[in-house]
């Protein structure tokens, strides 16, 4: 009788570790492999995405011939916990008006009483573009003017040129001087509708006694009343874009508990100098891409740059 045994198939244990081993490999390096192609994507898009919102910033100024601005920040998005997500993110703004009046409270359709302060600008249609206070039943809604004077201003930083104020317009009686209601000459806001004939119940009278405004967040993080002057320009947004998780403009991580401006804090594109759609040149430094490779933000990579060169390519 003979003791051999024939195999009829199937693997040995020893084989079997083998091919084990190896797909745990190829699935190694398959993972890094699609890592990599992700980062270097998210990088590209970045790229994009910027030179896309710089170039609408300049195409705007073109065309309506005013001036227009980019202004770049980074912020944390649990800005109470050094864990939180870093971004970048980058704001388009067009000047849009100036201020004729600045009061230091007022009264609304509903008979409150705003001391934060109002913004006015009586040739602006303000009543047509936000919300009325008494339809929003909230005051939650919020909207940011930008002071637009020079360009110093504008690279003072996201924050320090900047006010958050109600997306709810309310309505600011003025002093009668000569028969006229003269915004800014020498009036004083200190009788408020509410007093005053017509009664608040009149739903927003909009004669020439009164004008629409737009007033201070409680929770306003920029410039306060007191900065704002009768006749500076302001702004208001026009598009935005927000960087990958962990992207920041600059070369330096967002603190925990700031939204802070990054260089170059803004590219300004006025009128003047702006003579044609393909003409990219900065007189400021390059925008600077990078990716935090850490939460803490130690370890930072630059993944791209614009200049002038790279919009002129992708335009």
């Amino acid at each position: 009788m003979s003791l051999s045994r024939s195999r009829e198939g199937g693997f040995t244990l020893v084989e079997l570790i083998v091919v084990i081993g190896l797909m745990a490999m190829l699935a190694t390096v398959s993972t890094g492999a699609y890592f990599a192609v992700t980062r270097g994507m998210a990088a590209r898009g970045a790229v994009q995405d910027v030179a896309s919102i710089i170039r609408f910033a300049q195409q705007a100024c073109l065309i309506d011939q005013v001036p227009t601005a980019v202004l770049f920040y980074n912020y944390r998005s649990d800005r109470a916990s050094s864990g939180g997500d870093a971004y970048g993110r980058a704001v388009a703004i067009k000047m849009t008006g100036r201020i004729s009046y600045v009061a230091d409270g007022g009264t609304t359709a509903n008979g409150g009483t705003v001391s934060t302060g109002f913004l006015v600008d009586e040739f602006a249609d303000w009543n047509q573009s936000f919300t009325h206070e008494s339809d929003v039943g909230t005051k939650a809604l919020s909207v940011r003017l930008y002071r637009m004077n020079n360009e110093s201003e504008l690279k003072s930083g996201y924050l320090k040129c900047s006010s958050l104020l109600y997306n709810w317009v309310g309505y600011v009686a003025l002093d009668r001087f000569n028969a006229e209601y003269m915004v800014g000459a020498g009036a004083k806001v200190e009788d408020w509708c509410a007093a005053k004939d017509p009664p608040v119940t009149s739903p927003y009278p909009n004669g020439v006694s009164y004008r629409w405004g737009l007033p201070f967040h409680v929770k306003n993080n920029g410039i306060d009343k007191s900065s704002w002057k009768i006749g500076d320009a302001y702004g208001m947004e026009i598009s935005s874009i927000t960087l990958p998780r962990n992207y920041i403009f600059g070369k330096t991580a967002p603190a925990d508990t700031k939204i802070e401006a990054a260089a170059p804090k803004a590219l300004v594109f006025w009128p003047d100098k702006v003579t044609s759609a393909t003409d990219y040149q900065f007189s400021t430094d390059d925008v600077i891409i990078s990716r935090l490779n850490d939460v803490e933000g130690k370890d930072i990579s630059e993944v791209g740059k614009i200049d002038s060169e790279i919009l002129k390519d992708q335009k």
